[in-house]
């Protein structure tokens, strides 16, 4: 049996253990945040200062002198999160994993108003604007995390039934993850600083340590030091409510070890995006390390070249002590007075430290070609040239289709990691939630009566793109098959005989139309469902049979009708009856 609530020295021992775990974690992450550190001010510069403290206001970009890395990097995470998930665009679709079920019109029709009741989640929720910082850790630094959760219940302002969701973004280098036995990632630490009126409205007053609510009851704005753990729960660490869910989510104040709120999760609620990996480590490497060396050489090379620019406007002087008569004007037209002997030169007295100094050219290290470099590597150069030619009137819809669809193949391998670990389980993470909430409308009795196993399918332009080939495959078949086609046709005009073997006979033209509307992404309100079809094609058939019977009744009718004459008068004629005498 369950027990009601925890003792305190259960609750004693579950804050060291989070605050352990988060230490351990620290320390395995060094290299990682480390070079997160390095990364950051070239490509993404609000990533800095994961392993010191940043000042308000601090200038983030003192170093810089070239942000050609920033550019490329900040063009590939809006151009791919448009692709993947663009805002305002149904980038994703629910169906079943039966196809017994999708072929229902009314089990269709209502994954698709799940998904859009979904999709207004994913906006009022803020998705659209943390998955960009998401995707830019993803890109370029290699581990993204986002968090899909209902918003939470603050004290004294609860609010029950659904709340709404909310997503939640962590900056790259600022949380702690762990794999599970398969390589998924299941279990994560964040560090919070929350000022003690914060954490009392989430978590209680009463439930902080003494110092915190000290710190409440004057008024003061110290920012304190808390561990949020999300990890699977133990058997026997269960209670009731979502103290008894599958993930435990606790807070701990980290100098005390006190938890401070307690709480739990269905599904893990945390998607963990990677770009690629090495064997073992559970943190990703992204594109901004494959460019860092570049990155470093271009920007070392404008800094230097800068200098040697400012070494040619204004090089150093060599005065004779005491020779100069007032202000040295280095201004053009600027004028200086020099005390010389007679007949002395000027240049005696005043001249350049070093004639030549400043010759140093910068085509030398060959930025263009660097920066050209860059670009490639974040795909940007290709991403720029299919933003240019969108603005072409002339250009052809099909070439157009085609340059965007070779793009898209390139990414092919990276979206398919993205689908696995970030597409797929937020989607199922939002539908979940909302289904046990009652948001959903309730669900069709085919649905109920097969289980109801939900899939997403995505028709995110880069998904699109990737089942594009069996288009192209079905519609090349056909052109392929055109002259037999035309063939047989004309043999059937000319011979009134249909061929015994149409070419056409080994095809399903229903699963041919199902496929192209579901690559198509076409909307399930627009179509209709195998049973519909079926009555109307009945319909068409029953009212051709009554028509074909009508017709074979006129001709018996008509045939009737000039056979009668010949019928009477080969009848013979009856006493009585008038006719020719004998």
């Amino acid at each position: 049996m369950a027990k009601l609530q925890r003792e305190p020295q259960e609750l004693q021992t579950i804050g060291r253990r989070v605050c352990e775990r988060y230490d351990e974690g620290i320390r395995y992450a060094a290299n990682f945040r480390q070079r997160i550190d390095l990364l950051a001010p070239y490509v993404e510069p609000t990533r800095g200062f994961v392993q010191s403290s940043q000042a308000p206001g601090q200038a983030l970009m003192s170093r810089m002198y070239d942000s050609e890395g920033i550019s490329a990097a900040d063009l590939a995470v809006r151009q791919m999160g448009s692709y993947l998930h663009g805002p305002g665009s149904l980038w994703h679709g629910l169906e079943d994993e039966s196809e017994a079920v999708n072929r229902d019109d009314t089990a269709r029709e209502w994954y698709e108003e799940c998904r859009n009741l979904g999709l207004k989640q994913f906006t009022y929720g803020g998705f659209y604007p943390e998955s960009y910082e998401s995707d830019m850790d993803w890109i370029a630094f290699g581990t993204g995390l986002m968090r899909a959760e209902q918003n939470p219940q603050l004290i004294g302002r609860e609010k029950f039934g659904f709340r709404g969701l909310r997503f939640t973004h962590h900056k790259a280098g600022r949380f702690i993850v762990y794999e599970n036995g398969v390589g998924q990632v299941d279990e994560d630490y964040i560090e919070l600083h929350k000022t003690a009126k914060a954490a009392a409205d989430l978590w209680g007053v009463d439930n902080l340590p003494e110092n915190i609510r000290e710190a409440h009851k004057n008024g003061k704005s110290d920012l304190f030091r808390f561990i949020h753990g999300i990890y699977p729960r133990k058997q026997g660490e269960k209670l009731y409510g979502n103290k008894a869910m599958a993930w435990a989510s606790c807070y701990v104040h980290y100098e005390t070890k006190q938890v401070v709120a307690e709480g739990g999760y269905e599904e893990f609620p945390d998607c963990v995006p990677r770009w690629t990996r090495c064997h073992g480590e559970p943190y990703g490497r992204g594109l901004g390390e494959i460019a860092l060396n570049t990155l470093i050489t271009l920007n070392a090379a404008t800094k230097a070249d800068l200098e040697a620019m400012a070494l040619r406007t204004k090089p150093p002087f060599a005065m004779r002590h005491g020779a100069e008569i007032g202000d040295k004007k280095f201004t053009p037209w600027g004028k200086t007075v020099v005390r010389t002997a007679p007949g002395e030169p000027v240049s005696n007295a005043i001249a350049p430290l070093v004639t030549g100094l400043g010759n140093y050219s910068f085509s030398q290290i060959d930025a263009p070609k660097m920066q050209e470099m860059v670009r490639r590597i974040f795909y940007a150069d290709m991403l720029q040239q299919l933003m240019a030619l969108e603005g072409q009137q002339e250009m052809r819809v099909y070439v157009f289709q085609q340059k965007q669809n070779i793009v898209q193949k390139m990414l092919g391998p990276t979206y398919g990691r993205w689908e696995f670990e970030f597409g797929i389980p937020i989607v199922a993470r939002v539908f979940n939630t909302m289904y046990r909430a009652g948001v959903f409308p309730p669900p069709p009795p085919i649905i109920l009566e097969r289980g109801g196993q939900p899939r997403v399918r995505f028709e995110s332009p880069l998904a699109r793109a990737q089942r594009m080939e069996e288009i192209d495959a079905m519609n090349q078949a056909m052109q392929d098959l055109m002259p037999i086609i035309q063939m047989q046709l004309n043999q059937w005009k000319m011979t009134g005989a249909q061929p015994n073997q149409w070419i056409l006979d080994g095809y399903d033209f229903d699963k041919y139309r199902d496929q192209i509307n579901q690559n198509r992404g076409v909307p399930a309100v627009a179509t209709l469902g195998q049973k519909q079809i079926d009555a109307i094609r009945g319909s068409r058939a029953e009212a051709a049979r009554q028509s074909q019977m009508g017709q074979d009744m006129s001709a018996m009718a008509e045939g009737a009708g000039k056979i009668a004459p010949l019928v009477r008068a080969l009848m013979p004629m009856k006493e009585g009856q008038a006719g020719v005498a004998a």
